[in-house]
């Protein structure tokens, strides 16, 4: 983890792809992953050139590298406890966080993200977080039929 807090931001596209490629495991264990990934995808070749705005990008670059380096640790999920769900959604990402209650702190259980396709750009704010919602819980193990399914707030 030490050596990805060090790298330096990449010359090229190519180099960025490297960069996301080496974070592609750990995409799980960074919460907002998708929102700072998507400003490093969205880069093209000529944004590396003479006169290309790389802003935005360094900002992301360098956030990414923090919160590789400070990642918290995810617990496992316990369907007998209560789920808190953070949900983030901008015009072209939504992010979630689930957070089950531990020694009467909330710590996360699971992170979701994801780039927005081409059809859900134009989805309202409110539709945006209902899709973040809906992405965060469509493949938990629990069923809301069991009478011990979690209570999500």
């Amino acid at each position: 983890m030490a050596a990805i807090a060090e790298l330096p931001f990449p010359k090229s596209k190519k180099g960025m792809q490297a960069f996301l490629g080496a974070l592609n495991y750990y995409n799980r264990f960074i919460q907002d992953m998708a929102v700072y990934g998507a400003v490093l995808c969205q880069l093209k070749d000529d944004d590396f050139g003479q006169g290309g705005d790389l802003t935005a990008a360094k900002v992301a670059f360098a956030e990414l590298k923090k919160r590789v380096a400070d990642a918290p640790i995810l617990r496992h999920f316990d369907a007998a406890r209560e789920v808190h769900v953070m949900l983030f959604a901008n015009e072209w990402a939504l992010s979630s966080t689930m957070l089950q209650p531990h020694e009467e702190k909330l710590h996360p259980v699971r992170f979701c993200g994801r780039v927005l396709k081409e059809n859900e750009l134009g989805y309202h704010p409110a539709e945006k977080e209902v899709l973040a919602f809906a992405t965060s819980t469509e493949d938990l193990p629990y069923s809301s039929r069991r009478k011990d399914a979690p209570h999500l707030h």
